[in-house]
């Protein structure tokens, strides 16, 4: 615990506590006092952990491929509220792209490809940066790998792409024809688009949402019955969505609207049955004492169905 303190004396302020192998945001703590590492000794003795700064700032993402060592897209999008961390909260996780034109744009873009070429990378290659932008500005790396986005990332991607990232990558890696300017071309005039994810509450699922109206790639990832309760909630990652699905809009404004809104009604679609509580969710809004009996909800898939 003496490594937390004196990090935390050396940098006055919050810190981060998290495993050095992991995954989802499991395992991660945030401190706001030194005080507060006792609490955390029987969990860091018996793993590898690092303590790191808290960045106050909005997470972003950037999702870039390049073939034969030529840029060939580069996409910046903005995480809604607290980024990976919204599930400590059962809120759900949502990103938007940028204007290209915008200029944060073109600074998140350039800082990633900077990264890239400081570090060994292949000619061929997809990756996926994260970053904080801070109020005043400041880009500050979270992480960066080379691979595709995890999640409905790729399912937004399409729209922006024209193609499915994870086929453009295989084909170009299997010298399989591709036509990288029809990529390049439509990333350019591609309306903006998003997604969103509800995670998952404490309990089990009473009942299923139906696709909100104007989005597309909907999935759902679970099934009525499906028990969150006890460990299984300690233990969620950030990427355990129920519910997933996309938006497109040309107006910036309208999109977030919108993406907004379907996070409501997808959220309020769900019923929950928490039986540490005593409540159940049996109806949208309303909370019962009674336990309801199961009833799956006569829809709740679209094409891609559940996984």
């Amino acid at each position: 615990m003496d490594d937390i303190t004196d990090f935390m004396a050396a940098h006055p302020g919050r810190v981060v506590v998290k495993p050095r192998s992991g995954s989802g945001s499991t395992g991660v703590h945030v401190l706001d006092a030194p005080g507060q590492a006792d609490a955390l000794a029987e969990q860091v003795a018996g793993g590898s952990y690092e303590v790191e700064e808290f960045i106050d700032g909005t997470l972003h993402h950037v999702d870039v491929f390049r073939a034969e060592g030529e840029p060939v897209a580069a996409v910046a999008s903005r995480y809604t509220g607290a980024g990976c961390l919204t599930h400590w909260e059962d809120a759900p996780l949502g990103s938007r792209n940028l204007d290209p034109a915008d200029p944060l744009h073109e600074r998140l873009v350039r800082e990633t490809w900077r990264l890239i070429d400081a570090l060994p990378s292949p000619d061929t290659l997809c990756a996926h940066a994260e970053f904080f932008v801070t109020d005043s500005g400041r880009i500050v790396l979270c992480e960066v790998a080379a691979r595709i986005g995890g999640g409905p990332i790729p399912a937004m991607l399409r729209h922006i792409l024209g193609t499915d990232p994870r086929e453009l990558w295989a084909r170009v890696e299997c010298g399989l024809p591709v036509a990288l300017d029809a990529v390049r071309d439509h990333a350019r005039t591609a309306p903006r688009a998003a997604f969103c994810g509800i995670p998952p509450k404490h309990g089990r699922v009473l009942r299923l949402p139906e696709p909100p109206p104007g989005t597309t790639d909907f999935v759902l990832n679970t099934r009525v019955g499906d028990d969150w309760s006890g460990e299984r909630y300690r233990l969620r990652k950030s990427g355990d969505f129920l519910a997933t699905w996309v938006l497109t809009d040309p107006d910036p404004a309208v999109l977030d609207s919108r993406l907004a809104a379907t996070a409501r009604l997808v959220g309020a679609g769900f019923g929950w049955d928490d039986t540490d509580s005593g409540r159940y969710d049996s109806e949208p809004g309303r909370y019962d004492t009674d336990p309801p009996t199961l009833v799956p909800a006569a829809s709740g898939r679209t094409a891609g169905g559940a996984r």
